[in-house]
């Protein structure tokens, strides 16, 4: 360990340093902390114990906190009762699910891990960044946006606040599109984000957005989606609660019109390819009733 201040005789930074340091999740042995503050391990004792008298004696936590001692190790360590501290276990398993879905762009992943490993120890720090370094170089994410977790955020706030938006989304080959939306949920599949929403043009069933699509949003002070039943979102919202039953789907079908008005209707929508003007697309849904206005619109020739 390095140490800015010379700490040798004075008592006050050495304790306030230690307890940052079991605060930190470090296990500190005596003969360790004697040789860093140059000190006896007869002073490191009289410190630990100082420390938890500190502790047992002030009533300035809301929860249990006291200071352990491994015999195996031979190490001194902080435990807290609320268990809500992460070990570097944990934080390891975090990380390997991360990297193994491969859903925040690489900008934004190491930026977690890092104020992450902050938290940890620094022999724990190292053992994570010594292995999930190796791992970075050849990560490759799906979504391409720095901003992916605030997005995320802000359409988790819009939907729980109920808020109309003025969306704008971009499609590969037919330029920029604009809803008027009221966001029902975020959800998570293979790896993306998809904002599920009701809007103006389209409240017959639940509209799905890749997140990464959307270009802007802006918040409206007035306005509501037409004909959008307040019991058909609840319920709609309840299905969404059931992991177990909700999962987002998709469907190809055949279709003769308007492909622009087709790709607008569903967002996700890929044109696989096109006939004598019969276009054939796949696209992602998360609701039944979508199935039954495709059934429904005269337009479409045969659901694949």
């Amino acid at each position: 360990m390095d140490i800015c201040f010379d700490y040798k005789g004075n008592k006050s930074f050495r304790l306030m340093n230690i307890y940052e340091r079991l605060q930190h999740g470090e296990h500190l042995s005596k003969s360790e902390l004697a040789s860093d503050y140059s000190v006896s391990e007869k002073t490191i004792q009289r410190d630990i114990d100082d420390i938890r008298a500190y502790l047992s004696e002030t009533h300035i936590y809301d929860r249990d906190i006291s200071i352990k001692y491994d015999k195996t190790l031979n190490r001194y360590y902080l435990q807290d009762s609320s268990q809500n501290t992460l070990s570097g276990d944990e934080v390891l398993v975090l990380y390997k699910i991360l990297l193994e879905n491969c859903s925040l762009p690489k900008e934004k992943l190491t930026e977690l891990i890092n104020k992450i490993s902050c938290l940890l120890p620094t022999a724990d720090r190292q053992i994570i960044n010594n292995d999930i370094s190796r791992n970075l170089e050849n990560y490759f994410s799906v979504n391409v946006l720095s901003d992916i977790t605030l997005k995320v955020w802000e359409f988790s706030k819009y939907a729980q606040n109920n808020n109309i938006l003025l969306i704008s989304y971009l499609f590969p080959n037919n330029g920029k599109h604009y809803y008027i939306v009221f966001p029902v949920a975020v959800i998570y599949s293979k790896n993306i984000f998809y904002l599920i929403a009701f809007t103006k043009d389209n409240n017959k069933f639940p509209t799905v957005f890749n997140i990464n699509e959307i270009a802007s949003i802006k918040q409206l002070t007035s306005g509501s989606i037409p004909n959008t039943d307040t019991e058909q979102i609840e319920s709609f919202r309840d299905i969404l609660k059931d992991k177990n039953s909700f999962e987002l789907k998709e469907v190809k079908f055949e279709f003769k019109g308007n492909i622009v008005w087709i790709m607008s209707k569903f967002p996700t929508a890929e044109l696989m390819y096109e006939k004598n003007k019969i276009y054939t697309v796949k696209t992602l849904f998360c609701h039944d009733s979508t199935i039954e206005w495709l059934k429904s619109n005269n337009d479409i020739i045969s659901i694949i």
